[in-house]
C-alpha cells in the first residue's frame, strides 16, 4: 500500500488515496495461449471464406488454415498432451488445466475444420470447375481416359511404391509425420491357391501404402483443358496389381500428424546445432497426435489404426472430404491470372536505392519500410551491413 499526498485545486484540503497492488491477477481477464490461437486461425478461415476473393486466393489461405493447424497440433497440442502424460497439475495463466485445454481446442476446432471442408467442396471446387479447372472422379472416366492414368500408374506409381502389412508376423509399420496414406485389407484369392496350401492362406490382412511425396497429388487427365484425377484414386484402381491373386477391399486415406516439438536445455544451448541435430533425428519417433481418415473408413480399420498410433477415440478426424487440403496448391502455379489477387510490386525507399552505406544513410534521416509493399530485401541488406560492420556488437530481431 501507497499513500499519495494531492492538492485538490477546488480546495487546499489533503487528499489520501489508498493504491493496492494486487498479488494475484484474476484469470478471468486472461486469454489463454491455446485458445487464442485458434481464434487466430478461425480468423484465416474467414479470410478463405471471403467471396469477394477470387477463387485461388480462396484455395490458398483454406491452404493456410490447414498448414497452420499441422504446426499448432505438432507443437502445442504435443505439448498439452505431454503434461497430461507426466502428470502436471499446474494451470494455465488464466486458470485451465493441460485436460481442460485440450478438450476446448477440440471443442472450437471441430466445427471450424467442418466449415472448411464444406466451404472447398461446396464452393471452391465448384468455382474452379466453373473456370475451366476440374478434378474429377476416376471412376466417372471414360475407358481411353482410365487406360492414360492406368500406363500412369504402372511407369511412375508402381516401381515407387512399397505396401506394409500388418498380420501375427509384422507388427503396426511406423506412419510417417504427415504422410498420406491408403488403407485396405487383402486376403487370398483361392482360386489361384494350390489345394494342398489353402490352409495357410486364410488371414485377411491390414495393409498400408504410403503415397510418395515426390509425386504431385494431382495428375493431369489432360493438363491444357484443366482436367485432373486424384493420386489416391489412380493408386486405389489398380491395386491389384500390386497383390497378384488376391482379394482386396476398398482403400480408404487416412493421415497421422506427430509430436514435432524442439527442447533445447540451457546445458545444451552452446552447441546449437549438435542439438538441433540430434532433436531433428528423434523426430521420426516422436508420439502422434491426430489422426485424420476418410469418413467412409469402416470402424475396425478406424479401430486398428487408432491402436497402432497410440491415440484414443476422440482424437480421431473424419473427413468429410480432401484430406491434407494444402496438396490442393499445385493448382495455385497455373497460368491463371483471372483467378488471383493482382500481385503486389514491392518499392525499395528512394534513399536506399543509392549504393550509399546504410548506416550513413540514417544517419541523415529516417527511412520508413512498410511491408509488404516495401521489398524485404532492405531488411536483409540491413542485416548484412550490420554483420559486416566492425562497430555493431550485437544484432536482436523481435519475430
Amino acid at each position: 500500500m501507497t499513500l499519495t499526498d494531492t492538492k485538490s485545486s477546488m480546495s487546499n484540503k489533503k487528499v489520501e488515496t489508498v493504491v493496492q497492488t494486487p498479488t494475484e491477477v484474476d484469470s478471468r481477464t486472461l486469454f489463454n495461449r491455446e485458445l487464442s490461437w485458434i481464434e487466430f486461425n478461425g480468423r484465416v478461415l474467414d479470410e478463405a471464406t471471403d467471396e469477394s476473393l477470387p477463387v485461388l486466393e480462396r484455395l490458398k489461405f483454406l491452404s493456410i488454415f490447414s498448414t497452420n493447424l499441422d504446426e499448432f497440433f505438432m507443437i502445442r497440442v504435443s505439448g498439452l498432451k505431454e503434461q497430461i502424460a507426466e502428470g502436471v497439475g499446474e494451470t494455465s495463466p488464466d486458470g485451465l488445466t493441460a485436460s481442460e485445454q485440450l478438450a476446448e481446442v477440440y471443442k472450437r476446432l471441430r466445427p471450424m475444420l467442418k466449415r472448411q471442408v464444406a466451404f472447398l467442396s461446396e464452393n471452391v471446387l465448384p468455382a474452379l470447375k466453373k473456370a475451366g479447372i476440374s478434378i474429377e472422379s476416376y471412376g466417372r472416366l471414360n475407358v481411353k481416359e482410365k487406360r492414360l492414368l492406368d500406363k500412369y500408374f504402372r511407369n511412375n506409381l508402381f516401381p515407387i511404391l512399397t505396401p506394409q502389412s500388418v498380420d501375427s508376423s509384422h507388427p503396426f509399420p511406423y506412419i510417417s509425420n504427415l504422410s498420406i496414406n491408403l488403407g485396405l485389407y487383402i486376403e487370398p484369392d483361392r482360386t489361384f491357391t494350390q489345394a494342398n496350401l489353402k490352409h495357410l492362406f486364410k488371414q485377411r490382412r491390414f495393409i498400408r501404402i504410403k503415397l510418395p511425396a515426390t509425386v504431385p497429388r494431382l495428375i493431369p487427365i489432360n493438363e491444357k483443358a484443366g482436367r485432373y484425377a486424384l493420386l489416391e484414386e489412380v493408386v486405389a484402381a489398380n491395386v491389384a496389381e500390386l497383390f497378384p491373386h488376391m482379394k482386396t477391399s476398398e482403400a480408404f486415406l487416412f493421415r497421422v500428424t506427430r509430436d514435432a516439438d524442439i527442447e533445447l536445455r540451457e546445458d545444451e544451448a552452446g552447441d546449437l546445432m549438435r542439438t538441433l541435430e540430434r532433436e531433428l533425428q528423434r523426430r521420426r519417433d516422436r508420439f502422434a497426435v491426430r489422426l485424420e481418415v476418410a469418413a467412409a473408413m469402416p470402424e475396425k480399420m478406424v479401430k486398428l489404426l487408432t491402436a497402432g498410433t497410440g491415440l484414443a477415440p476422440d482424437e480421431i478426424e473424419r473427413v468429410e472430404g480432401f484430406v491434407d487440403i494444402p496438396d490442393l496448391m499445385q493448382l495455385y502455379g497455373l497460368d491463371r491470372p483471372d483467378l488471383k489477387e493482382r500481385p503486389i510490386t514491392a518499392v525499395v525507399p528512394a534513399p536506399l536505392q543509392k549504393k550509399e552505406n546504410i548506416f550513413d544513410i540514417i544517419k541523415k534521416q529516417d527511412v520508413l519500410l512498410h511491408h509488404p509493399y516495401t521489398t524485404f530485401g532492405t531488411v536483409s541488406d540491413f542485416i548484412a551491413e550490420g554483420a559486416e560492420d566492425p562497430s555493431v556488437q550485437a544484432i536482436k530481431i523481435c519475430l
